[in-house]
């Protein structure tokens, strides 16, 4: 996946787009018929992404939701 696709699934994530209909999006956008993106694939990813982010910045998994909260209004 292209830095721009990943910024344009990002962008449609982030707006509650479903799985479903990012997929059918880029493979609407894209320039070859070689195979098509998986709305679970897509949904892992953000996933993913957003937990990796969470970590970077100092939201572990083992926190409640509180401070989850907290530290997400620190930022």
């Amino acid at each position: 996946m292209s830095e721009s696709q990943q910024s344009l699934v990002n962008v449609l994530y982030d707006h509650n787009v479903p799985p479903s209909t990012i997929s059918k999006v880029l493979s609407t956008l894209s320039e070859d018929d070689k195979g098509t993106f998986n709305p679970r694939f897509l949904f892992n990813f953000n996933e993913k992404c957003r937990n990796l982010i969470d970590i970077v910045n100092g939201i572990l998994p083992t926190c409640s939701d509180a401070k989850k909260t907290l530290k997400k209004l620190e930022l």
